[in-house]
């Protein structure tokens, strides 16, 4: 929002620079980003008025203009199309300076000395449409309207308000209702500084000075006829009365379109509009001034001169002003005639509606649109505009009427039209808003009472925090339901604070127009309490530093996943990806779903970093998935995962020599480790998960229940992210490993005694788990027996197709004496034993 000051200076009387009366207005709450001053650089630039064109003999398209500044008449060569004699132009004779810092000198072109330039609009640097040099060629010169006493080699800074300051305003959502106009702001200036308000008067219109027409507010002849209007001029229905509270359409007739007056265009350009014409710059110079966005329609192109206002359609469609065809959905709400859509309420006109050239009547409109509606249709279509954004805000529902009633006189005097007497109105402004305010509790609030006494504490007595309350526009009066000696008030909140809604809200405009550098600085009191992790918590974190001591790199990635993942990654029907919960308004195409896995965020991780060159990794995350509720409509279940994905050589720059490359037993070591600190059991046994290679996929189980995977990732799925073929990756249920963690450790003393080593050697086939053969070795070993390992692999012509041989070390231990031989050798023959009957091995 940017406010010029000569403007706002027009309705409160206000002395203080604009650097000064940022900080004021900063103090108060309403934060000012920037003081603006328009001309930059900018120097030497005068009115010139053109005496005559002619084409440049030596290039068809240059143009030769002679141009009066006052004391000499200067030659200008320029590109543009629209020069005319007699036409007020803004030039830059040699030796000025233009807003940006570029000077003017005499230049030849094409064999004729140029004496400066003749400015465009966006060379000033004000609003234009133009963006690449074809469209400013179009575009052309800046042409001054007649009249507005101009004068030959006048000062063209003053002329175009280059030279006065301009607020920028941050508005923070509180503040965006009221603070969204000239007045709005002046209110808030008014208020801070103890002066006057001077509000518009909408049957004045603008003191323009000769400009000014001879119109007045009065009868006219009905649009489309002379004579008396045996019907209504215009008729509004309301179809939707909750998106619609109020809709006022005012009529002028008789109307010459043509440019606005110097004044109007200088301040929509200093409020980054650019002018149009005198119609649709006085609804811009209105919504400006009073934060009432307003629309004008060309009478005549109304069917049956009926607005409807009603939901869109079915298949209906609109071709808004900036000649965009929008399809419409049954959630729009449009402005219609008889037959069909004219304009996307609150948003845009429409371009069959449009005021142009021939345009001798307009129909005004001035409404209240539900904010919520506006904001989806304005975000849907991606059609931000200064009225949505108004609306979506909440305008003032009692301004209507006198924005109304100023634009459309404005309009009559401006292009010399007449105002249609009968204005039609449907709906009513709501009630203003009554809240009970207990002095005693805002002074609690801004000032506790154990710095009352303090000698900074500043005086809230009931008549300042009334007198306050007042000077920002509320009504204040006693109570008369309030007890005997109970101080209590009715405070009436004006129309345009719908952002104060309860007794807190009042505290705060008292604290903020009192000042927050008077109000004590105080540490809060509160009951200290201990914190602590939940054993959740605990074991989440005791995870990550596992991860961590094991070498492994944690990154956190969103928690949003592609809608295409599941297909990427070819996961099963059954897998909760296909049914993974829709974001409404998903920040871009790669975060349409909620995730549930970490492996698509890992990929994504991984293939980032080896396009910048860092090529081993070990990456981990300790992240929540989101896993769909049994059935439609229910929260997603959160569960807590760790994600693991390596490759290449963890340690390649050790001095004596690169350690071993990443494969798949290095991974599984370092989940078995996580799960020997967390004193779980962990079960690995062969898959056939379509995202990873064949033969080297593992799932996971612990307790008996699933609880993860790990595996080489399958090559076709490492093409989609562009990554090479050696990717391992694994993934746990954290939740169901924290369940089957011992919550106690037991100490277990050193040995006393010595060990046996005594080995076994088995031909197995070769889909039999090595799982499966410790666990018969260790049921059959027994007590004695404290450690099996298998130290060997071997496949070849002394072992049948089919099968591999396998080598265990097992280790014999008591704890009470020293085993004999013969001790050692009975159990270890059970073992054997055991290894044949139970699982048809065949001893070697």
């Amino acid at each position: 929002m940017r406010v010029p000051l000569s403007w706002l200076k027009e309705f409160v009387a206000v002395d203080l620079d604009g650097r000064e009366l940022a900080d004021r207005l900063t103090n108060l709450g309403l934060e000012v980003e920037q003081v603006i001053r328009p001309q930059g650089e900018a120097r030497g630039l005068v009115i010139g008025r053109i005496q005559s064109v002619e084409p440049h003999p030596g290039a068809d398209n240059l143009l030769v203009c002679r141009v009066d500044v006052g004391h000499r008449v200067l030659t200008v060569v320029t590109g543009a199309a629209n020069p005319r004699p007699q036409a007020w132009v803004v030039a830059a004779p040699p030796g000025s300076r233009l807003p940006g810092g570029q000077e003017l000198a005499v230049r030849s072109i094409r064999g004729i000395d140029s004496e400066g330039m003749l400015c465009a609009t966006w060379e000033l640097g004000l609003p234009s449409a133009a963006r690449t040099d074809e469209e400013r060629l179009a575009e052309g010169l800046l042409i001054l309207p007649d009249g507005d006493g101009l004068r030959p080699g006048m000062d063209a800074l003053p002329v175009l308000g280059l030279d006065e300051e301009v607020l920028e305003l941050s508005l923070t959502p509180n503040y965006a209702v009221h603070c969204q106009s000239i007045v709005g702001v002046a209110r808030e200036v008014a208020a801070l500084l103890e002066i006057p308000l001077r509000l518009p008067d909408p049957r004045a219109g603008l003191p323009l000075g000769a400009a000014q027409a001879a119109a007045a507010v009065q009868g006219g002849e009905e649009a489309g006829g002379a004579g008396g209007r045996a019907e209504p001029w215009a008729r509004v229905t309301v179809e939707e009365p909750d998106l619609c509270s109020r809709y006022i359409a005012r009529g002028v007739t008789g109307i010459r379109l043509g440019p606005s007056p110097l004044l109007i265009q200088q301040r929509l350009q200093l409020c980054g509009m650019r002018p149009i014409n005198n119609v649709v710059d006085v609804t811009n110079y209105v919504m400006l001034e009073t934060g009432q966005p307003l629309h004008a329609f060309d009478l005549a192109k109304l069917a049956g001169r009926h607005i409807v206002v009603r939901n869109a359609r079915e298949g209906e469609s609109v071709v808004t002003l900036d000649g965009v065809e929008r399809n419409l959905t049954t959630g729009d709400l449009v402005i219609a005639d008889a037959q069909r859509p004219q304009a996307l309420a609150g948003v845009m006109g429409g371009a069959l509606s449009e005021v142009g050239p021939d345009t001798t009547a307009i129909l005004l409109e001035a409404a209240i649109f539900e904010r919520s509606t506006v904001f989806r249709a304005s975000r849907r279509l991606g059609l931000r505009t200064e009225a949505s954004a108004r609306f979506d805000k909440g305008v003032d529902p009692e301004a209507v009427d006198a924005a109304s009633l100023r634009a459309a006189v404005m309009i009559a005097q401006l292009a010399g039209g007449s105002l249609i007497p009968e204005s039609i109105d449907v709906g009513a402004p709501p009630p203003r808003r009554v809240i009970t305010m207990r002095p005693r509790r805002v002074r609690s609030l801004l000032v506790p009472e154990r710095a009352a006494g303090r000698d900074d504490a500043p005086d809230l007595a009931d008549d300042v925090i009334t007198g306050h309350l007042e000077r920002l526009g509320f009504q204040v009066e006693p109570d008369p339901e309030a007890g005997a000696g109970e101080e209590r008030y009715r405070v009436t909140v004006p129309s345009y604070r719908a952002d104060v809604t309860g007794e807190a809200d009042l505290a705060e405009e008292v604290g903020r127009l009192l000042g927050y550098d008077r109000i004590p600085a105080l540490l809060p009191l509160s009951a200290m309490a201990g914190g602590a992790r939940s054993p959740r918590q605990q074991g989440l974190l005791t995870v990550r530093r596992l991860m961590a001591a094991a070498g492994y790199h944690e990154v956190v990635t969103w928690s949003f996943a592609r809608a295409d993942l599941a297909g990427r990654l070819r996961l099963p029907h059954d897998h909760p990806q296909h049914r993974a919960l829709a974001i409404a308004n998903p920040m871009s195409e790669d975060q349409a779903r909620l995730r549930t896995t970490l492996l698509g965020g890992l990929l994504d991780t991984a293939a980032y970093n080896l396009r910048h060159q860092n090529e081993d990794l070990t990456l981990f995350e300790v992240g929540t998935v989101y896993l769909p509720g049994p059935s439609a409509g229910e929260l997603p279940l959160e569960k807590a995962y760790l994600g693991l994905l390596a490759r290449g050589v963890p340690h390649r720059d050790h001095w004596q020599g690169s350690g071993p490359a990443v494969d798949f037993f290095a991974v599984k070591g370092v989940l078995e480790h996580v799960a020997r600190r967390l004193a779980t059991p962990l079960d690995f046994a062969g898959t056939d998960l379509p995202f990873l290679q064949p033969g080297q996929a593992a799932q996971l189980a612990c307790a008996g229940a699933p609880a993860g995977w790990l595996g080489k990732l399958h090559p076709d799925i490492a093409a989609q992210w562009d990554l090479p073929e050696d990717i391992f990756v694994a993934e746990v249920d954290l939740d169901v490993l924290l369940a089957a963690r011992q919550e106690s450790v037991r100490f277990q003393p050193l040995p006393r005694f010595p060990a046996v080593q005594r080995d076994v050697s088995v031909v197995v086939p070769e889909d039999l788990p090595v799982a499966r053969i410790q666990e018969v070795i260790t049921a059959a070993g027994g007590s004695l027996l404290e450690h099996v390992s298998v130290f060997d692999e071997y496949r070849g012509s002394q072992v049948p197709d089919g099968c591999r041989s396998l080598a265990f070390a097992l280790t014999y231990r008591s704890r009470e004496r020293t085993l004999t031989d013969a001790e050692v050798d009975q159990v270890h023959e059970g073992v054997r034993e055991a290894l044949v009957q139970q699982l048809g091995a065949a001893l070697r």
